[in-house]
């Protein structure tokens, strides 16, 4: 990304969110004094290059709500600029627009965003770095999850993008009058990763039957086709996938195919009857900051598009407004709440170089 580049996305419609004040290593959960509600009817992200140095781009990124207002409690540092009024123990604003503005760093290579201070952010999602345009395959991480009950049994989750760099658009986009053709676009049209399972002891009619029929049943499921095998009794599902061999060692996050695996007994149907077998599941995640993530890749993403020339992210399809803001802008703007309801679509509206 050039020195002084900048562009907008539109992030969000009828966005509610609730912004935490955080005092070194502190954060003051549950106290409203330290927190801020804003609700507006829609959101933009500025991101503008400041400068760079050493693989490292110093990037402001700015809020901007418009339309809305806005509550504050009386501890809450910084209050954005606009007309405040101190209504019952808390600052009230009406607006047209506010904007709040934090400095991130972005390193180049790994794509790994951090504060000032050093204060880890995640990935960067908004571009693709210099060593994820060389790759086949790539992996984006967009979310991480700290809290919130799950399958895993764990208290954390991650939502990974899978980049296929050779699929192309159905489609052209548009930008401040710019055409970005089918062909200079990096589409992404599946978030789900697939899972490998292995039901053990299983008798060869059984698998001769269930693997036809699942291979059917998930053809159109994950960003790669779904594969099987049965070897020395055991039914194997996508074993082996480009995800499971791939190698993203430049991340700032490393990738562990066989991060979480689960033991049960799961049922297979056949015509002649349903059977019970052992069964081990094997499944994705990653390490980052010395905390681990499963992941099932993105199964809220319907589809995304960067450019093949900048990396530039272009759109990003998300079922659902509580998954659509990255981590690095959750984390930098101590966003703890947010909401808009229904499906959500990240866009490019201008882009200056």
């Amino acid at each position: 990304m050039h020195q002084n580049a900048s562009l907008t996305m539109w992030l969000l419609a009828n966005y509610s969110t609730v912004l935490q004040q955080e005092k070194g290593s502190t954060v003051y959960l549950d106290n409203f004094t330290h927190e801020c509600i804003i609700s507006s009817h829609v959101a933009y992200l500025t991101l503008r290059v400041l400068n760079q140095s050493k693989e490292l781009t110093y990037v402001n990124s700015t809020l901007t709500f418009w339309d809305g207002n806005a509550r504050c409690g009386t501890q809450y540092g910084s209050l954005p600029r606009s007309s405040w009024k101190l209504v019952g123990g808390e600052y009230t604003s009406s607006f047209n627009t506010l904007n709040m503005t934090r400095l991130m760093v972005v390193n180049d290579s790994s794509s790994g965003t951090r504060s000032t201070t050093g204060y880890p952010y995640g990935e960067w999602p908004f571009w693709l770095s210099s060593n994820d345009l060389k790759q086949k395959y790539t992996l984006v991480l967009f979310r991480l999850i700290d809290s919130g009950a799950n399958g895993w049994g764990v208290n954390r989750e991650a939502d990974i993008i899978p980049v296929n760099l050779s699929e192309s658009a159905p489609s052209p986009y548009s930008f401040q009058g710019t055409e970005v053709n089918q062909q200079d676009q990096i589409y992404v049209s599946k978030g789900m990763l697939p899972i490998e399972w292995v039901y053990h002891n299983v008798p060869a009619e059984v698998a001769a039957y269930y693997v036809p029929f699942w291979m059917g049943a998930n053809a159109h499921c994950c960003a790669s086709p779904p594969g099987a095998r049965y070897v020395s009794s055991n039914m194997e599902l996508n074993p082996g996938t480009v995800w499971s061999n791939l190698t993203v060692r430049y991340k700032s996050w490393s990738w562990e195919p066989g991060l979480f695996t689960q033991h049960s007994l799961q049922p297979i149907a056949t015509p002649n009857g349903t059977g019970l077998y052992n069964t081990t599941i094997m499944w994705p995640g990653i390490a980052y900051s010395n905390t681990s993530y499963p992941t099932a890749g993105f199964p809220e993403l319907d589809n995304a598009s960067y450019s093949r020339t900048s990396g530039i992210l272009l759109y990003a399809n998300i079922q659902g407004g509580w998954v659509a803001i990255p981590t690095p802008i959750l984390r930098a703007f101590g966003i703890l709440l947010y909401s808009s309801g229904g499906h959500t679509k990240i866009s490019l509206v201008s882009y200056d170089d």
